[in-house]
């Protein structure tokens, strides 16, 4: 049943003798027993076990533990009575926003990940935007060929994109890229130097 570890909860928690009086308003004596709330008696003939916390009638032959009187008394089924019990005496057994302490754990070291990752992420990043920085500056002070100038825009527009990170991410390696196209003008310095 998957109420098992509730009822048991239940059955720990609370006192058949309370229980009867919360809800059928008998009045137990020292002996432990009332006039019968299920069938109506008037005789002592209803007795409960506290140490069992559960009932008997001598007359109806009604019997259980606390949970079965409830679901009797209120005319209720048995997990209706476990909820009803639950609410009642506030014992939360249902409380979706209880954590254990293992899950509350798990919780905060996925928050620290998370934060780790992003601080890790802001850092590459400031890497690579000033990388793309001192590129586009050493750009501004090459000579201006049709191939410097189309790297100056290129890079103009990685540095806007930079700016977005959130919306478009920039989705290469930028220390590759720059390493790339600055050799590439290194390559052509040098034809260029061979061919005067």
């Amino acid at each position: 049943m998957i109420y098992d570890s509730r009822k048991e909860k239940i059955l720990e928690s609370l006192d058949i003798k309370e229980v009867v009086c919360r809800y059928a308003g008998a009045e137990i004596n020292r002996h432990n027993r009332c006039a019968c709330p299920l069938h109506g008696g008037e005789h002592s003939n209803f007795t409960v076990y506290p140490q069992t916390n559960s009932f008997y009638c001598f007359t109806c032959g009604s019997g259980g533990d606390l949970i079965k009187f409830v679901s009797a008394y209120l005319n209720i089924d048995y997990l209706e009575a476990i909820r009803r019990l639950d609410k009642d005496y506030n014992l939360n057994l249902f409380d979706k926003t209880h954590k254990t302490y293992n899950a509350a754990v798990k919780e905060i070291q996925k928050y620290k990940k998370k934060q780790f990752e992003k601080e890790a992420f802001k850092r590459a990043q400031t890497n690579d935007y000033n990388l793309m920085i001192n590129y586009f500056k050493w750009l501004k002070k090459q000579p201006q060929t049709k191939e410097i100038k189309w790297d100056l825009a290129y890079m103009e527009r990685m540095l806007d994109k930079h700016l977005n990170l959130e919306k478009d991410p920039i989705d290469f390696d930028v220390k590759a890229r720059i390493a790339a196209l600055y050799s590439k003008h290194r390559k052509e310095e040098t034809v260029g130097r061979k061919a005067n």
